[in-house]
C-alpha cells in the first residue's frame, strides 16, 4: 500500500527553539526536518501491511518549547484521492 501524508506542526506561543520534526518506518527514518516556522509534510510512503509509521516532536534544541499544534492525516492512495485536505 502506498501511504499519502498531509501533516502540519506548528508552535502555538512563545518558545524558546524550534520543533524537530521526524517520521520512523521499519526502524528507519523516512522524513526529517527541523525550523520554528510551521512544519507542513506532504509525501507519500509505501508501507506493507501491519508495519507502523511513528511521529516524532520534539524541541528544536536546548530552550524550552510551548504547546504545539498539529494535524495528521493519512490516506491509503490505493482507496481515495485527497484534494485540498489542508486548509490554509
Amino acid at each position: 500500500m502506498v501511504l499519502r501524508i498531509e501533516a502540519e506542526f506548528a508552535l502555538t506561543g512563545r518558545s524558546e527553539s524550534g520543533l524537530a520534526v521526524s517520521m520512523r518506518s521499519g526502524g528507519q527514518s523516512v522524513f526529517a526536518t527541523r525550523g520554528a516556522a510551521p512544519i507542513r509534510i506532504e509525501r507519500t510512503i509505501p508501507l506493507t501491511p501491519g508495519q507502523a509509521l511513528d511521529f516524532v516532536v520534539a524541541p528544536e534544541g536546548a530552550g524550552r518549547t510551548g504547546a504545539v499544534r498539529y494535524r495528521i492525516r493519512l490516506y491509503d492512495t490505493g482507496a481515495c484521492a485527497p484534494v485540498g485536505a489542508i486548509k490554509r
